[in-house]
């Protein structure tokens, strides 16, 4: 595999606000703070225990390859190569400094949209999507899970990480979209795509993948002073069919 690369497969122009946020991530506070954050989840997700023996993990929506380079790093035996895909952003040069000293020709980083994954069918042991589904429409978040099931060999395994408000509880959704917007620095009406704990899993059940584990928690890192957010971590595999 190339060294921790970009490879665009169109162009794509990321708007001012994907700028604003690669420059933030470059300072040293901030990229602790989402290293942090990717250790906080992998352990909430126990991704120790279900990832191990995966070869390939496609990380569908890497952002700035912060969670990415967890894998490469803590999935050592085997040792795991990480597929990091992400229409808008690229990781960040102390990730890719970091990669290039700790884990070298083991991480690939491209430009790709998630309905149109570059890579083969079955060839991924394991993709994950790190709260990522929900600032996509429902019809698309279809489209992707047709790719990341294309991807997956019978029996691998999906991770996922959302953003959880519960079912008729319109306060809380509410609550759960005003902060994705502060932290996010998203416009008041740029629209969300939640689903309910119980609405992912009957979700992904009819689309062929079998819950194994399930960590619902309320804080995570940067959690801000908004309170308790509601968040599950899940873990699936796909149906050997």
């Amino acid at each position: 595999m190339p060294n921790t690369s970009t490879s665009p497969t169109q162009r794509y122009r990321p708007s001012s606000r994907v700028r604003f946020w690669r420059w933030v991530f470059q300072i040293r506070s901030f990229d602790k703070l989402l290293q942090r954050r990717a250790q906080d989840l992998f352990a909430k997700a126990r991704l120790d225990e279900y990832l191990s023996g995966v070869k390939l993990y496609a990380d569908i929506g890497s952002g700035s390859g912060h969670f990415s380079e967890l894998i490469a790093r803590r999935c050592t035996h085997p040792p795991v190569r990480c597929v990091g895909v992400d229409l808008a952003w690229h990781p960040i040069e102390r990730v890719r400094r970091r990669l290039t000293n700790h884990t070298p020709s083991r991480c690939l980083f491209t430009q790709a949209d998630g309905t149109r994954l570059p890579l083969p069918d079955s060839c991924a042991d394991a993709a994950g999507l790190c709260f990522v589904l929900h600032h996509i429409p429902y019809q698309l978040q279809d489209h992707i899970l047709t790719e990341i099931t294309r991807i997956l060999r019978p029996g691998g395994t999906l991770v996922l990480l959302e953003d959880t408000p519960a079912p008729g509880d319109a306060r809380q959704w509410k609550r759960v979209e005003r902060w994705d917007r502060w932290q996010n620095f998203e416009s008041r009406h740029e629209p969300h795509y939640y689903r309910s704990t119980p609405d992912w899993k009957n979700y992904l059940a009819q689309r062929d993948f079998d819950l194994v584990h399930e960590k619902f928690f309320d804080r995570m890192i940067p959690q801000m002073f908004l309170g308790a957010i509601p968040h599950t971590a899940f873990v699936f595999r796909r149906r050997k069919v």
